[in-house]
């Protein structure tokens, strides 16, 4: 271990148990390996009464830092800190020297741009602290309408910080065209050896009666695509009645796809499990994964984990998901249409062989692409060439 770096401060607005998404699930993943490797990792977010303010974990320490819930229309009188805000609450003066208090020790500055506050924080504290300023991206930057476009504030600090780190090429692309460049792509990595599916399943087996389970996990919205998800399994489901169809996650469409499935008649063949912290057991537990957005959310930290369980994926032809599964390969890429995406389910539910060829190529492909060692190898490098 280089012994001018022993501490990494990351910054993140929501953590568990408030969200439990892909860039909080990076995080954990992430501080797990650095502690392998002999780091240790601080992670700031925000405060939410009743929750404790500090937490200590084996490989992180948590702190929760105050807000400000002051009206935007009032924010302008808070001196610098107008300009990063979001719709409801950014970080107060009080979380402000909290942070400095907490990150006085820590050798890098290391926030998670999922809100600009984020950043600005990271930044306000890097020049206090006198530390390296390390910004990692999570989502797309450009002009098509699903992109973010990100301000000129933002883009002067990302310009100012010691290394960028984004982890999809337009993201990239778009970065380096506004003259950023200490700047890298990196994939977003996960603990590959964590999903490899055990031998003994035997009571997810008993619970869905040898019927063949289709998976979907994310957050209940139309960007995500539950709404495409369902419909599918609904028309796959009366075509067939040997699948099933497991839901993780939570959402305003909760309501109305229970509604709907009610209409439908199919209530018992579709499980709503909610939010859940570890999806393993679902993923182990699964035949098929369904990727059905219909927008480009690549990179989906759980198709990821899908892959690296060995399950066969069918994906909607969206964006840079492209370059993740390869039809007939990996995976199945499907245009975005309810029916085709039946016609897949269908297809993969009758042929056990298929499904076989598919979880294997899946699983060798996220172990080759995904394991976080050879990220973690590649972030201490870069760590290390700014301390």
């Amino acid at each position: 271990m280089n012994a001018d770096i022993n501490s990494i401060g990351f910054i993140f607005s929501c953590f568990p148990p408030i969200t439990m998404g892909g860039v909080e699930r990076y995080l954990l993943y992430l501080s797990d390996c650095l502690t392998k490797k002999g780091f240790s990792s601080i992670i700031l977010t925000r405060y939410y009464p009743p929750l404790p303010k500090k937490e200590k974990h084996a490989n992180y320490t948590l702190y929760r830092i105050g807000l400000s819930p002051f009206p935007k229309v009032y924010r302008r009188y808070m001196s610098g800190f107008q300009d990063f805000l979001g719709d409801h609450f950014t970080y107060s003066f009080l979380g402000f020297y909290e942070a400095i208090k907490l990150l006085e020790k820590i050798d890098i500055v290391h926030p998670q741009l999922g809100g600009e506050y984020d950043v600005f924080l990271g930044m306000k504290l890097a020049s206090k602290l006198k530390k390296p300023l390390i910004i990692t991206v999570h989502g797309k930057f450009g002009h098509e309408p699903e992109d973010i476009l990100p301000s000129e504030k933002l883009l002067r600090i990302l310009k100012q910080a010691d290394f960028v780190i984004v982890n999809r090429k337009t993201s990239y692309d778009f970065l380096i065209n506004q003259n950023i460049t200490k700047l890298i792509m990196m994939e977003n990595p996960i603990p590959t050896y964590r999903y490899k599916k055990p031998e003994n399943l035997e009571n997810f087996n008993k619970a869905s009666n040898g019927k063949i389970r289709v998976l979907f996990i994310g957050r209940l919205t139309y960007r995500r695509g539950a709404h495409i998800a369902v419909h599918s399994f609904i028309q796959a489901a009366k075509k067939n009645s040997d699948i099933i169809l497991w839901i993780i996650g939570d959402g305003p469409l909760k309501s109305p796809l229970i509604k709907f499935i009610e209409k439908e008649g199919l209530c018992k063949r579709v499980v709503f499990f909610g939010k859940q912290f570890d999806i393993r057991r679902f993923l182990w537990g699964s035949d098929i994964f369904l990727a059905p957005s219909p927008i480009d959310n690549f990179p989906s930290l759980s198709l990821r984990e899908a892959m690296a369980a060995g399950l066969p994926i069918i994906a909607t032809d969206v964006g840079e998901t492209r370059d993740l599964i390869e039809h007939n390969g990996n995976g199945i890429i499907v245009p975005l249409e309810s029916a085709k995406i039946a016609e897949a389910i269908l297809a993969l539910t009758s042929n056990e062989k298929l499904r076989r060829r598919l979880s294997e190529s899946a699983r060798k492909y996220a172990e080759e692409k995904f394991d976080i060692s050879s990220y973690c190898s590649t972030l201490l490098k870069i760590y290390r060439s700014i301390k």
